[in-house]
């Protein structure tokens, strides 16, 4: 569970950059499984950070961003820090009036953590692939995402199948709402950055998306 609310928030962010454009959806991948998922798992990111985000980026760039009380900065960047030695990073500041630190944003921040770990479920899954082609098709078919998307990831992922079914109405609601502020993203384009690496659009060429990230359907 996140620490409880009860000072100022600090935004870190680590941009990692794999270097390999011939590759990047793989490279990106890559990224996720190897360096940021292992870099999650460690207990300060349990019980010193408030939320999360990770996302893929043009070229090779997968981006961490941290949300941390100020007074555990030091000590969630200690751990951290060591994954990427091995690879280009660089930090990014956080923006002035940084949109995910307002504090009329701290529901759509904690929704955004909870699909992350949705997606990261099924990123590390040793089926990936399997995941993506069935996620371009639906994404690109006319049918209603979210039914059909339930009844998936009740299967496919323990952090969706956790929430109580009397609760995934709201969760679906926030996954389509629009960003609570310019410069956000829909909750549903986040998944789709994540699992897929691109975002198909409702109508489009399931062939072409995935032979854009580099798989067959």
């Amino acid at each position: 569970m996140p620490p409880s609310q009860n000072g100022p928030d600090t935004l870190l962010r680590w941009i990692i950059d794999g270097g390999d454009p011939t590759s990047r959806f793989r490279e990106k991948e890559r990224i996720v499984n190897d360096i940021v998922s292992p870099a999650l798992a460690q207990e300060i990111v349990a019980s010193g950070v408030r939320d999360y985000h990770v996302s893929k980026r043009r070229g090779c760039e997968v981006w961490l961003t941290v949300i941390a009380p100020s007074e555990r900065v030091e000590a969630v960047e200690r751990a951290i820090t060591p994954f990427f030695r091995a690879c280009t990073v660089r930090r990014s500041p956080p923006q002035p009036n940084e949109p995910l630190l307002d504090p009329a944003h701290l529901t759509y921040r904690r929704r955004l953590r909870q699909v992350t770990d949705v997606a990261l479920d099924l990123h590390r899954d040793s089926n990936l692939v399997e995941h993506q082609m069935f996620l371009i098709q639906l994404a690109c078919g006319t049918e209603d995402q979210s039914r059909l998307l339930d009844d998936y990831l009740v299967q496919t992922s323990p952090t969706y199948a956790a929430i109580p079914e009397v609760e995934r109405p709201d969760f679906w609601r926030a996954f389509a709402a629009p960003p609570p502020a310019p410069g956000l993203e829909t909750l549903e384009r986040s998944f789709w950055n994540l699992v897929v690496g691109c975002n198909p659009q409702k109508g489009g060429n399931p062939v072409a998306v995935a032979d854009l990230i580099g798989i067959a359907l």
